[in-house]
């Protein structure tokens, strides 16, 4: 009565022992192929850091490693907007023979093909060349990778301070080369601290004398009663806006200039047209303590815009933008500020014509009194 159930184990078993013996064949056979390896080196800009199972790898060595990470640091208040490049390096490959071991050898011809998993929302590596073929065991030629971030208004990038983008690099050979191997490039977003320095205060016209009060003459009698007639001891202001960059990373911003309502451009835009608005670039080297106009650049005119669009500030280097102003002509004495005049300057996500995220806001004041 046993036999029928003694046979059925022993089908069971003698299955186990084909299935076992079928996955050590296909193991051994693929012990034998040859592997890609890969290094990185010739890394643009300067990166944080390039690891292999999250260990350090040192430029220029090889790894068949499945979790190479390329990480860099973009020290900005947002990513720039549309497609630009971001950095670069240099790709080995590599054929490791392996025909030693048991199992079956890697037939060649091979192919290599490097490139992007997916399309990379915001960011994306592009390898040249991107396909390669080996008759055997050896080195590539050498690759490059090209690194770019692709942020806009129909696909934003993420601006909050440590924010990160990323790429994967992966590898397609086919069945006859063993490899896992993948490199991870992430880029984090780093808000600016110490490295940008933002200003906004007045001088008189000249650009001379830091100006934080002033008299205000009306008249008293009469038809015109009450009319702001000019302002003493300075008739004409200059608003002074300054952002100074100490770090080397560049950064990029819209800059929104407010004027008090009491006040104009000068040349006023509809009386005397002219260029109120002009910018200069400079040394880092500066503050309201130490400014002195003569160690700038020759000033670029820019009408009577109070917006600049995606200023581009280099490393290492101070933007300067004033705005001649002075009080409007039909300004009267019941449309003074109780409180005094109040300039704001704002920096904004870059390339939005000022209708970005605010990034930071610098205000100047101007006390006053009646004569």
């Amino acid at each position: 009565m046993n036999r029928p159930t003694t046979r059925r184990k022993a089908r069971g078993l003698l299955r186990s022992l084909l299935f076992i013996a079928s996955l050590a064949t296909a193991t051994a056979a693929w012990a034998g192929k040859d592997h890609l390896e890969v290094s990185v080196s010739d890394i643009l800009p300067q990166h944080v850091s390039l690891t292999s199972q999250s260990a350090p790898l040192a430029e220029g060595d090889f790894s068949s490693d499945a979790s190479i990470v390329l990480r860099y640091d973009y020290v900005a208040h947002a990513f720039p907007d549309g497609t630009a490049d971001f950095g670069s390096f240099a790709l080995g490959q590599r054929l490791v023979d392996n025909s030693a071991e048991p199992g079956n050898d890697s037939n060649y011809p091979v192919t290599v093909t490097a490139g992007q998993n997916g399309t990379g929302q915001h960011l994306r590596v592009e390898v040249t060349p991107g396909n390669q073929q080996r008759n055997g065991p050896g080195d590539f030629d050498p690759a490059s990778v090209a690194i770019t971030t692709h942020c806009s208004a129909a696909n934003p990038c993420p601006t909050d301070d440590g924010s990160e983008i990323e790429a994967n690099l992966q590898f397609s050979q086919g069945s006859e080369v063993n490899t896992s191997v993948k490199i991870k490039v992430v880029v984090k977003l780093v808000h600016p601290t110490e490295c940008v320095r933002f200003y906004n205060f007045l001088t008189d016209q000249d650009m001379t004398t830091v100006v934080d009060s002033t008299e205000v003459g009306v008249i008293k009698n009469g038809r015109n009663a009450g009319k702001v007639t000019a302002t003493n001891p300075f008739g004409q202001f200059s608003d002074n806006v300054l952002v100074v960059n100490t770090c080397a990373t560049e950064q990029n911003f819209d800059l929104d200039i407010n004027l008090d309502p009491a006040f104009a451009t000068n040349p006023n835009p509809t009386g005397n047209p002219g260029n109120a608005v002009f910018t200069y670039r400079g040394g880092v080297n500066v503050d309201p303590d130490t400014f002195n106009i003569d160690e700038f650049s020759m000033g670029t005119p820019h009408g009577q815009l109070l917006c600049l669009n995606n200023v581009i500030l280099g490393g290492n280097e101070s933007f300067l933008a004033t705005v001649h102003m002075g009080t409007r002509r039909d300004l009267h004495v019941d449309d003074l500020p109780a409180d005094g005049f109040l300039f704001t300057a704002a920096m904004l996500e870059p390339n939005l014509a000022c209708a970005g995220a605010e990034l930071a806001i610098q205000a100047a004041t101007m006390s006053y009194t009646i004569k």
